[in-house]
Formats: C-alpha cells, structure tokens, sequence
C-alpha cells in the first residue's frame, strides 16, 4: 500500500533488461501506507527517473517512509534526478537511499520532521537540500499543504528550487510562483499559465 510505484521489469524478466525512465512531477501525495514514492532500479542499464517538485507529506505518522530509492541490484545506477520536493512527516525515513550506491542528482529538498531526524538517509549528494518546516499554512477546505507566506513567517521552500518558474502556486494567497520556483506541489489555477 502506497502511493507512486515505479520499477523496472528486470526482477521478474531477465532477459528484457531495460531501464525504469520517466518523470514524476507535480503530486501532492499525502497520508499513504508504507511510501510516498517508491522508486525501485535493479537492473544493469542507467535508469533517469526524474521526480520533480511534489510535496510527500503524512500527517499522522503512519506512512513509513517519504521517497524511498533502491537500485543497483545488480551494478545499475541512476542518471535521474530528485528536485525541488517537500518530504515531512514520515515514521522511519524522509528521502532514503537503499541501496549500496550514492544517490546523487539529489538537489534543492526539504525533508523535515521524519522520525529521529531521518531526513536524508544513506549516501545521498547535491545542493540546496536542507531540513525546515516548510510552514504549511492550508486547511481542509483550501488544500492543507498551501506554504505560508508572509512578512515575519514565509515559508523557506519559497523560491528555494532550481529553476524558473513555469506554472501555478505554492501559496495560500494564490500568488502565481514566478522567479525562482518554489519548492513542492503547485496548485493549478486559471490565472497562473493554464
């Protein structure tokens, strides 16, 4: 039971040795069983999953782990990335490497409030990560997982990702993400590029 599940076929066809490519973008997902996402590369050939700008949040502390990667079974790694995600909340790990590699390509996260400050765990690099309260500032009615935005409390995911902008907000107020794109889900709207 989870959310997003993304493997290759290698375990279960070995002679079909292909690799697990694609690109999770833009999911809020949220009080799910043991994961958020769970991206699993056995095989020998590169994988480039890409898992870009969603927000994995548990609000009750059950689901077990936020983004959880494993691969290299066999020798294989991954020329895919992890960007500009908010990872909270989780019982065991925030963003977990488990595999023998380094998990690199990882840049511009929050993974704050997983149990014992697991946060980044295993071999994981890159830049801009960081562990804060991403201040979410929503409720039931508006979507709980809006940042706050304000003089004295915004939010330290806004404008902490890589890259510009393209679509959408982050915020409670509704103010299109322009510049620097925040970090985590962005609600689509009629009045920001759609």
């Amino acid at each position: 039971k989870g959310g997003i599940l993304i493997k290759d076929e290698y375990q279960y066809d070995t002679s079909n040795d292909r690799a697990c490519d694609g690109t999770v973008l833009n999911n809020l997902i949220y009080d799910n069983g043991n994961f958020g996402i769970y991206f699993a590369g056995e095989n020998s050939t590169a994988s480039a999953t890409h898992i870009v700008n969603n927000t994995v949040a548990e609000r009750y502390g059950t689901e077990k782990y936020g983004i959880f990667i494993t691969q290299g079974g066999d020798g294989g790694t991954t020329a895919g990335y992890l960007e500009n995600n908010i990872v909270t909340g989780h019982s065991v790990k925030g963003i977990y490497n488990y595999s023998n590699g380094t998990l690199s390509n990882v840049n511009y996260n929050d993974s704050w409030g997983n149990t014992s400050g697991n946060n980044f765990v295993g071999t994981v690099t890159g830049t801009g990560n960081f562990q804060s309260d991403p201040k979410y500032a929503g409720t039931l009615l508006t979507g709980p997982w809006h940042l706050k935005y304000g003089f004295l409390s915004s939010s330290p995911c806004i404008n902490a990702g890589n890259g510009d902008s393209v679509y959408g907000t982050t915020r409670l107020d509704g103010t299109c993400d322009s510049g620097t794109i925040d970090q985590g889900y962005h609600y689509l709207t009629g009045f920001c590029g759609y």
